[in-house]
């Protein structure tokens, strides 16, 4: 009757086990995916910005080369365009 009880018991324990590690495992993959997710939109926030900086850059240098021309005397001559 020992061993029926024991049996029982170890089993008991094998099936927790199992389903706390499966059950960790889930929860980590579930942070990990969220984690992913996080980190692809940081990403693409970082892009976005990164084209919007140099979009202004550019935008000042066309600034700045209009300006030039304009003091040269060349005000319609090399007209930049967008």
């Amino acid at each position: 009757m020992n061993d029926v009880i024991k049996q029982q018991v170890a089993a008991t324990v094998v099936d927790a086990f199992i389903n706390l590690l499966f059950s960790t495992d889930s929860k980590a993959a579930a942070q990990k995916q969220k984690m992913m997710e996080e980190l692809a939109r940081r990403k693409a926030e970082a892009e976005r910005q990164h084209k919007i900086e140099k979009a202004l850059r550019l935008e000042a240098i066309s600034n700045r080369l209009t300006a030039t021309l304009k003091l040269n005397g060349l005000p319609g001559a090399y007209r930049l365009t967008r």
